[in-house]
């Protein structure tokens, strides 16, 4: 087995069937399985994928426990890499697992790679930036004003003013599409799962960077994302564990503006 495609969806279904048709509809060469975890969705998804596509091997939880669910298909894959794919991403393009693979069987010292993202409206998503410092936060949520957005700490964070077209090394990615290795479990571990939800992805880059591995953004490959932005309503709960979940990452690694590595 060449990959374990990773698939976390929460009341997505309809998302969760483009993916799914488009990963039938491009071709790959390699081998790959494809392992979905419902966590704790209301709208059927588990149902639904469960009759309509056979070969997906199928988790559930009951309630949503967060990002870190990820975990179970760490645990049962069966690849050599291991992508996690978020369910409202949909595939564009012939051999996308392909290339991503061909490249990190060729750069050993490569953790972690990432395609190159592309919103509903055509344009690239942000994707690859430095790592977070103690204000990144703040103004992110601030980022509906025109001065904060133009800002040099803003943009140099985000990597803005980088048209994304060259293949790069970054300090982390979103974890809308990853490719990693597997044997990352053995040295860095599973997603920690004292975090809800974000930043999960930084913490597990970071300590990808921390084992000596490198992380590239790859924008040879493109992949549709039809992007939600999840934390933008002042008092819902995944608004409360992203603020959580930044304190603690702050707390872990012990720093506010630059880690060690």
């Amino acid at each position: 087995m060449d990959l374990s495609v990773v698939i976390l969806t929460w009341n997505t279904k309809a998302y969760l069937d483009k993916l799914l048709k488009s990963m039938n509809e491009y071709r790959n060469n390699c081998k790959y399985e494809i392992i979905v975890i419902d966590n704790g969705s209301e709208d059927d998804t588990y149902e639904y994928i469960k009759k309509k596509y056979p070969q997906v091997i199928l988790f559930r939880n009951n309630i949503n426990l967060g990002t870190s669910q990820r975990n179970i298909g760490m645990n049962v894959s069966r690849g050599r890499y291991i992508a996690f794919l978020d369910s409202d991403i949909e595939l564009i393009e012939d051999y996308t697992f392909d290339r991503l693979i061909e490249y990190m069987d060729i750069n050993p010292q490569v953790g972690l790679i990432s395609p190159q993202l592309i919103m509903d409206n055509g344009e690239i998503q942000l994707s690859c930036k430095k790592f977070l410092k103690f204000y990144t936060p703040i103004l992110r949520r601030l980022d509906f004003i025109p001065f904060i957005r133009n800002t040099k700490l803003y943009r140099d964070q985000l990597l803005a003013d980088w048209d994304h077209n060259d293949i790069r090394e970054v300090d982390y990615t979103v974890s809308a599409f990853w490719c990693f290795r597997k044997d990352l479990i053995k040295t860095v571990g599973l997603l920690d799962e004292k975090i809800f939800y974000a930043p999960e992805d930084v913490d597990y880059c970071l300590r990808i960077w921390k084992k000596g591995y490198r992380i590239v953004y790859f924008p040879n490959v493109k992949v549709k994302h039809h992007y939600q932005r999840m934390t933008r309503t002042i008092f819902s709960r995944i608004t409360y564990e992203h603020i959580k979940g930044l304190i603690y990452y702050f707390w872990k690694h012990k720093y506010l503006i630059k880690p060690s590595l």
